[in-house]
């Protein structure tokens, strides 16, 4: 298992090396430790105790001494690498190797067939690596061994990613199909994506099941896209990007939510789950207080309630089915200056569809200039563009703070509320990253975020 960032102390590498009596063994060891105490600048220290081969050690009797052991040269060069190495760098080798069974190398041309049947053999590359890897070598020489391993899983997924996937697999309608760790939608024919609902044998939604860890910028600084290698504040966008060009909204889920019945509902909406309808034409509309627009929006928006103005709801039978809120410009978040108000939340009931909501509540909208911002991990943008208003950007990534599993948002670690959140370990002199990093506090890279203008004459 991967160890996490700072694992890796002096103390430790150092009863690692203990363990060996040469770097070339303790460089083969799993875990690490070897590459750590080279990346601190500590190999020699922790390599005190070993010693060195003195020269001419290696003579030909030491050399055939050593590939004695073997009954190949394959496994001489994995058991006793440096004495292979100095034996075929003096000529020795056919002295040395004498004794040993000549093992005929896999012929240079095999049939797509004969490959394709060798593949049906194993239920993953790694078995078919490990027990035939002339074969598979030649197959990736090939450049199809994606066609050969068509029924092979990609990659295994996380435990709680099977169960959610198995949780969208049973609220979805009759005619939607669910598939998992589907390859070949992307311009990367090898890039999965984690959820996959089709629709007449077409994928028309998807999800990401974001885990915290391995999406941390710790442990995945940069990836690499058609050999080019991105930025992973990119990943998530670029993603999205290409699935919206393929037709297929991409959702994306962070593991720490995704549970969470208002997340889900996003899921529920795009899959076109059948839930009873209310017409907003036969629904009262009312003003109402902020007290309650919280109750209802925390019950029912994905992101909760956050301070407004003004709050609008709609109520069918005295229930209030639908909210619409709006906060007044004054900071940079509406855009000071520029816009009079901002659309902050809208929400129906996650247990109805309430058709025709948004254009009645935001017929009650205050005068002046409107902006609202869409959160593309979750969102299309589609009610805006119904409303009327103008796509104006979408801002770069956006990220949050990760530590220890934990997740909070950009906000929360706003330079000034810093000393709350480090204590004793803020310090004033550094930026925000810095503080955050330093104490042990990693980036998660969203999508982007999308701002959409309404003009106040109309």
């Amino acid at each position: 298992m991967r160890k996490p960032v700072g694992y890796w102390t002096l103390e430790l590498c150092k009863a690692e090396a203990a363990k060996h009596t040469t770097q070339k063994a303790w460089l083969r060891s799993p875990g690490g430790s070897f590459a750590a105490a080279r990346r601190q600048g500590w190999t020699r220290e922790c390599c005190e105790h070993m010693t060195a081969t003195p020269s001419g050690y290696w003579t030909l009797e030491r050399c055939k001494e050593s590939a004695a052991q073997f009954a190949t040269r394959n496994a001489w060069v994995k058991g006793g690498n440096v004495a292979y190495q100095i034996a075929h760098g003096r000529g020795w080798l056919d002295e040395c190797c004498g004794h040993m069974v000549y093992l005929q190398a896999a012929p240079h041309s095999r049939t797509t067939a004969e490959l394709n049947a060798t593949a049906q053999k194993f239920k993953t590359r790694v078995d078919w690596r490990d027990a035939d890897p002339k074969t598979y070598q030649y197959a990736q020489r090939t450049g199809r061994i994606d066609e050969f391993c068509d029924h092979m899983p990609v990659r295994a997924c996380s435990t709680a990613q099977a169960l959610f996937a198995q949780r969208v697999r049973s609220v979805a309608p009759g005619d939607v199909e669910v598939r998992e760790e589907i390859a070949g939608l992307l311009t990367n024919k090898r890039e999965t994506l984690d959820i996959v609902a089709y629709r007449n044998g077409v994928p028309f939604f998807a999800v990401e099941y974001c885990g915290i860890y391995w999406h941390n910028e710790n442990n995945t600084p940069q990836r690499l896209y058609n050999g080019v290698s991105i930025p992973q504040p990119m990943h998530h966008e670029r993603r999205r990007l290409e699935c919206a060009a393929r037709d297929i909204r991409l959702v994306h889920l962070w593991e720490d939510v995704a549970d969470d019945t208002r997340q889900f509902s996003v899921v529920q909406n795009a899959l076109g789950c059948e839930r009873p309808a209310v017409r907003a034409s036969k629904c009262a509309l009312r003003e109402i207080t902020n007290a309650g627009a919280a109750t209802f929006l925390n019950a029912n928006h994905p992101q909760g309630w956050a301070f407004a103005n003004v709050n609008f709801g709609l109520f069918h039978s005295d229930r209030l089915v639908a909210v619409m809120s709006f906060k007044k410009s004054g900071d940079r978040h509406t855009g000071a200056g520029l816009y009079d108000w901002a659309l902050h939340r809208f929400a129906t009931d996650i247990n109805l569809r309430v058709h025709g909501a948004a254009s009645k509540l935001f017929a009650m909208r205050p005068a002046g200039r409107i902006v609202s911002y869409c959160d593309l991990d979750l969102f299309t943008g589609g009610v805006y563009a119904a409303l009327g208003f103008d796509l104006v950007r979408i801002n770069e990534p956006r990220y949050s703070w990760t530590k220890s599993e934990k997740r909070i948002p950009l906000y929360r670690a706003q330079k000034h509320l810093l000393p709350k959140l480090l204590g004793a370990s803020f310090r004033a002199d550094e930026s925000e990253a810095e503080n955050m990093r330093r104490c042990g506090w990693a980036k998660l890279w969203h999508t982007g975020m999308a701002v959409y203008a309404f003009p106040g004459n109309q």
